[in-house]
């Protein structure tokens, strides 16, 4: 299964492009007898990797090669917090919730916390 060898001549595993290649029964086989650990998210799913992936890819692409120096880590960890909540969060579309950014799907699942009568 392994194409290529690191420095250390150990087989690398490639990611392929096919999700159920990667999360198929055979492939975990392959991996546990080879003694090769496979990336798993924090609920056991190799999928889980994706989310996170596509946000990463998002924030380094949006945010930090446009502005491309912060002039201290203080000034970047504000710069990041409010990119994430101004921008990801409430305007970005997110297509893990159908095209819809984050901040408004959460209001559409969360109930009203007024009832008809108070209201009217």
């Amino acid at each position: 299964m392994p194409s290529s060898y690191d420095y250390f001549n150990r087989p690398v595993l490639h990611r392929p492009v096919e999700l159920t290649q990667y999360a198929s029964a055979a492939l975990s086989k392959w991996a546990e007898s080879h003694d090769v650990r496979l990336s798993v998210g924090k609920v056991g799913v190799y999928w889980d990797n994706a989310v996170a992936e596509s946000f990463f890819s998002t924030l380094k692409l949006l945010l930090l090669y446009e502005r491309k120096q912060f002039q201290s880590k203080l000034e970047a960890r504000i710069g990041v917090g409010e990119w994430i909540e101004a921008y990801y969060n409430r305007c970005r579309i997110h297509t893990s919730t159908g095209k819809i950014p984050k901040k408004a799907m959460d209001d559409f699942l969360t109930p009203p916390t007024t009832t008809a009568a108070q209201a009217a």
